[in-house]
């Protein structure tokens, strides 16, 4: 790839000085050199300092047995910089408590990952790839909830 058709400001933050491309994907290796993805940089979010990946609050949460699907993202928080936002979806035929959703994120998850906010939709944005487009179901929510 040698660039983004269109749009030179996410060719220049995408590509090194020396041409190499990065895609952000953030991970580490393990002791016996296995490489683990854990998330995207873009969709880390900083809460009072700490880094919390939405991939790993969304496995959490999907532990619950009545959860289909769930995404998570940061929004602005005055206080602690972000805040983390759990939009979920029940599977079909099934009701989500969402209190049973907060203890249940409260015995997985340090307090500082823990959703502020998780909230029921019916839908979330599916792309292409049949993955939820997580940038959407912020810009979404935040359409819904101006603050």
């Amino acid at each position: 790839m040698k660039e983004y058709w269109g749009n030179p400001e996410a060719t220049r933050e995408s590509f090194t000085q020396d041409g190499y491309l990065t895609v952000g994907d953030m991970g580490y290796l393990s002791a016996d050199g296995l490489l683990f993805l854990v998330d995207r940089k873009q969709d880390m979010i900083i809460v009072a300092g700490e880094n919390v990946y939405p991939v790993e609050v969304e496995e959490a949460l999907l532990r619950h047995p009545d959860l289909g699907m769930a995404t998570v993202f940061g929004v602005p928080d005055p206080r602690r910089g972000e805040r983390v936002v759990a939009l979920v979806v029940p599977r079909s035929g099934h009701n989500v408590d969402v209190e049973s959703l907060y203890q249940l994120a409260k015995e997985q998850l340090a307090d500082y990952k823990r959703p502020y906010i998780i909230e029921v939709v019916e839908e979330l944005p599916i792309g292409p790839s049949g993955k939820v487009v997580r940038r959407q179901a912020k810009e979404g929510w935040l359409q819904r909830h101006p603050e």
